[in-house]
């Protein structure tokens, strides 16, 4: 070896200087406050970017699964109460019991409404139970105001 080389600490046989030659039990090599490798901090940023989709998807599947649910059921209500309304109309046209005192059954509106694939009344939904009440009046449903959103005719 040329004395350049050992001068300046160069290493024989094309190795480099850059990655010297050390004893991995001499000690630690770095300062107490520094990481000893950098793979603990890409853990962190993995584990974040994981619990960030996570939540992503729980926010996603609530907001458009569950919520949407709600509102279709609400709706159906809804329209099983607009369907009762139009029914007790037709039947207090066509038998002139047009008077508000007379409370209108199911009996008497079930030829004017339409009826589930089973030939049964509608029902709520929800669960709710419909109040056909008198010729004047709307229809209601149980569940009413209780529920979000609402189970009532506007």
């Amino acid at each position: 070896m040329s004395a350049r080389r050992r001068l300046y600490g160069w290493q024989s046989r094309g190795q480099s200087n850059l990655f010297p030659r050390h004893n991995r039990h001499a000690g630690a090599r770095f300062a107490m406050n520094e990481p000893r490798n950098k793979t603990s901090a890409s853990n962190v940023v993995a584990w974040l970017v994981i619990i960030s989709i996570v939540a992503f998807l729980v926010w996603f599947i609530i907001n458009f699964r569950i919520v949407p649910s709600r509102v279709i059921s609400a709706n159906a209500c809804v329209q099983n109460l607009r369907q009762i309304e139009a029914a007790k109309y037709q039947w207090a046209l066509e038998t002139g019991n047009t008077n508000s005192e007379t409370v209108v059954t199911v009996n008497d509106i079930m030829p004017y409404i339409k009826l589930d694939k089973n030939g049964n009344f509608p029902e709520c939904p929800s669960g709710g139970t419909y109040t056909i009440g008198k010729a004047g009046e709307k229809p209601t449903c149980s569940l009413g105001t209780t529920v979000t959103p609402a189970h009532v005719l506007p």
